[in-house]
């Protein structure tokens, strides 16, 4: 028999820093793809970097996977139920080497965002 080549659809979700946009209508951006289940996820992370046109080097983002796929995560995996566990995503990572299914919701962030409101505010 052949090798199988899995492809697995990838949703890149922009996680908002205020998530009562989401109860006014209001859905954050998304990024949906596809790639090889053994593929390693910097190639897509690089895809929705060029497709966004962020001026902000890719470093500066986290790219966090919460289980069971929650449509509302809550920042930093913070609240009840299946959000307290995130896995971030890291560039050398693949669906194969984490175990995801076919289908896997990945959540956006800007890395460090609640320093840099503390450095404001303590300013």
């Amino acid at each position: 028999m052949g090798e199988v080549h899995m492809e697995v659809q990838v949703e890149i979700h922009d996680l908002p820093e205020d998530l009562t946009v989401l109860h006014h209508g209001n859905k954050p951006s998304t990024y949906s793809t596809v790639m090889a289940w053994d593929q390693e996820f910097i190639v897509i992370f690089k895809r929705w970097h060029e497709h966004h046109h962020h001026k902000e080097p890719l470093a500066e983002f986290e790219f966090i996977f919460y289980s069971l796929g929650s449509p509302n995560p809550i920042p930093d995996g913070f609240g009840p139920g299946p959000v307290n566990n995130p896995i971030v995503v890291k560039p050398e990572d693949s669906p194969e080497s984490l175990g995801f299914s076919n289908s896997v919701p990945l959540w956006v962030k800007r890395k460090h965002t609640h320093q840099e409101k503390d450095a404001e505010t303590d300013a």
